[in-house]
């Protein structure tokens, strides 16, 4: 395949609106799917669009006509059968799950991302134009992402210093939830630009230079250290490849391609230079600079923390070996296992910051094998096209792609691309650009009887995606009336907030994304309004969604407290004590329970093991009277 085949019109087994509507919803659209009256403004609202984008190519699928419907013997390739059993296995996991509803949301993404990577395979290989759409529409995807960051930078940084700067940094988010998710989308736009910058023409390739200069600019500016190193990763494994693969083809040091690699490297440093420029006239140099020297300390307090809750959750690990804690449990079942780690302030985990870490806990040591197989194939997939192919501009793209899947594996060590959809659908469109020119070397043999499968394969495909559509859909009016609740908590309306939760609340969305149960919401003002007795009911409710909750024991102690029953107000304390053992909220409610029931040596006690270095206004307070009693 050279340049002036890419570019023929597609081959006439099908009309393109497939193509074009796969890449053009995903690459281009699907990053607008966003809104600030969620949560989480890309998640569930993406994990909804993704589902009507590949509901509609299936139904695009079952109606084609028979002479024209496309081969699907690819889906006999191993990746596809790893994926699906990894698909079926994060299903049996949830055996396990303290609330397997909290998995619903990992299987509906996944089932999508799995679905979508088979689209997009069936596609890429039914056309040959489709490198040059898919690298324009990412070219146009950066261009835009980048200027919203740019803008951003410019009205967030300029003005701040010191801590105000730091957290400044995290305005910067483009159209994702969190400034690190922002890099790493940019990050995964990187092989599709440069290869535009080798592969298009005229305007296109101005284009792709922009969009290169633009993207590097802004990874550079929003100092994501775990992107930083993936970046690092994608050259060394770029590199690599172009020692040990296309320098063997010979066409690689020609006095054109070595201009080429002058050029592109002199950009690099200048576009670098730009960068740095920018970052010491708008004052963040001193971030960036701390930000560079922690990425291989282990005492900054950044690594400290992912240090931790990795520790943590390889104990998590450690007792569940096999089927894990259950898809979307681990931030449930996390807490008891890290109480040493906690210091003065509470934190409320929601991921342990590593993929691989992640899959082990929830899945177990053959859930994660399953992933780990799913990326070994399929860049072994991607060696032996590098190995078999002639064409220099699919080995370029090849090379680049197999870079990037590297250096996502080399991100999902310190953060969490899994769990975001426009981070997956990136994965699975650089996943079936390999998968899709390592079949036209390798193809599979064709299914017998393919006619009557084809419907009996869709359909069910159908009925599961439309499921996860509608599991989306609930799950956006929970986020959605949770989103209003907070601002009904600010403005104390009890009653509206009781109201809000009962609409939030279904068995398919019992925890919100911040990990409290919707019940607890219920609860918490239901006890404002002294209404125990419902109180009691909400907060009961919310503690079987999520057993180790801290929030939830000491409200219940706090009920129980209300209600004269101390024992209980003390066996709930206790517990949230052994989870977090330097919760003062909790502290000072077993200082009262105690002080109440005039048990006041054990009140004593407790007061004591309140924070002293920096205490609570009514702290001396409290010791005056304690002691006083005390020694009466």
């Amino acid at each position: 395949m050279d340049k002036k085949k890419l570019k023929q019109k597609s081959q006439k087994v099908r009309t393109p609106f497939d193509l074009y509507f796969l890449i053009i919803s995903t690459i281009i659209v699907l990053p607008f799917v966003y809104t600030t009256k969620v949560l989480d403004p890309g998640l569930a609202p993406r994990l909804f669009g993704l589902g009507i984008i590949t509901l509609i190519l299936l139904l695009v699928n079952l109606f084609t006509s028979i002479k024209n419907r496309p081969e699907l013997s690819f889906v006999r390739l191993h990746v596809f059968p790893v994926f699906g059993l990894y698909l079926v296995w994060s299903v049996i996991s949830l055996t396990q799950a303290i609330t397997p509803a909290e998995g619903l949301f990992d299987i509906a993404r996944s089932l999508l991302s799995l679905t979508l990577l088979i689209l997009a395979t069936q596609t890429f290989i039914n056309y040959k134009n489709w490198i040059s759409l898919l690298v324009k529409c990412v070219v146009v995807s950066s261009i835009i992402a980048t200027s919203i960051g740019l803008y951003q930078y410019f009205e967030s940084i300029p003005g701040n210093v010191d801590f105000n700067l730091f957290m400044a940094l995290y305005e910067i988010k483009g159209l994702m939830g969190h400034k690190n998710l922002f890099a790493m989308s940019l990050f995964l736009m990187l092989p599709f630009v440069i290869f535009g910058i080798v592969y298009l023409k005229k305007w296109w390739k101005v284009l792709s230079i922009s969009s290169l200069t633009l993207l590097i600019i802004n990874i550079l500016l929003l100092q994501t250290r775990s992107v930083w190193i993936a970046s690092i990763i994608f050259v060394i494994v770029l590199l690599v490849i172009w020692g040990f693969f296309a320098l063997r083809k010979g066409f690689v040091f020609n006095s054109g391609s070595k201009k080429q690699v002058v050029l592109f490297t002199a950009g690099f440093l200048i576009i670098f230079s730009v960068g740095f420029f920018i970052i010491q006239k708008t004052g963040a140099l001193q971030t960036l600079k701390y930000k560079a020297v922690s990425i291989f300390n282990t005492d900054s307090h950044d690594n400290q923390g992912r240090l931790q809750i990795w520790e943590s959750t390889l104990h998590l690990s450690q007792d569940h070996l096999l089927l894990g804690v259950g898809a979307g449990n681990w931030k449930i079942e996390i807490p008891p296992y890290f109480p040493y780690n906690y210091d003065l302030t509470y934190q409320n985990w929601r991921r342990p910051h590593n993929d691989y870490l992640w899959v082990l806990a929830e899945k177990g040591i053959p859930g994660l094998a399953l992933y780990i197989l799913i990326f070994i194939i399929t860049v072994l997939y991607g060696v032996k096209v590098l190995t078999k192919e002639t064409d220099q501009d699919t080995l370029i793209y090849t090379a680049l792609i197999i870079s990037g899947i590297m250096g996502y594996m080399a991100f999902a060590f310190f953060d969490f691309p899994l769990e975001r959809i426009n981070h997956q659908v990136y994965l699975m469109m650089m996943m079936a650009s390999v998968i899709s020119i390592y079949y036209r070397h390798y193809p599979a043999k064709s299914f017998k009887n393919f006619n009557s499968r084809y419907v009996r394969i869709h359909v069910p495909a159908i009925v599961f995606i439309a499921a996860s559509i509608y599991f989306a859909g609930v799950l956006l009016k929970m986020e959605f009336n949770v989103h209003q609740l907070f601002g009904y908590r600010n403005a104390q309306n009890w009653k509206k907030i009781i109201e809000l939760a009962d609409k939030a609340f279904t068995k398919l969305t019992p925890i919100d994304a911040f990990s409290s149960p919707i019940h607890l919401h219920s609860g918490e003002a239901e006890l404002q309004l002294k209404n125990y007795n419902r109180a009691m009911a909400d907060l009961t409710t919310a503690l079987d969604y999520s057993p180790n909750h801290v929030s939830i024991l000491n409200d219940l102690a706090i009920v129980s407290a209300e209600m004269h029953d101390t024992k209980k107000a003390i066996g709930y304390l206790d517990k949230c004590l052994s989870i977090y053992p330097k919760y003062e909220p909790s502290l000072y409610n077993k200082v009262n329970v105690y002080y109440r029931n005039k048990e006041y040596a054990n009140a004593y006690v407790s007061l004591l093991n309140c924070n002293t270095m920096n205490p609570r206004a009514d702290y001396k307070e409290f010791m005056k009277v304690m002691t006083e009693r005390v020694n009466h």
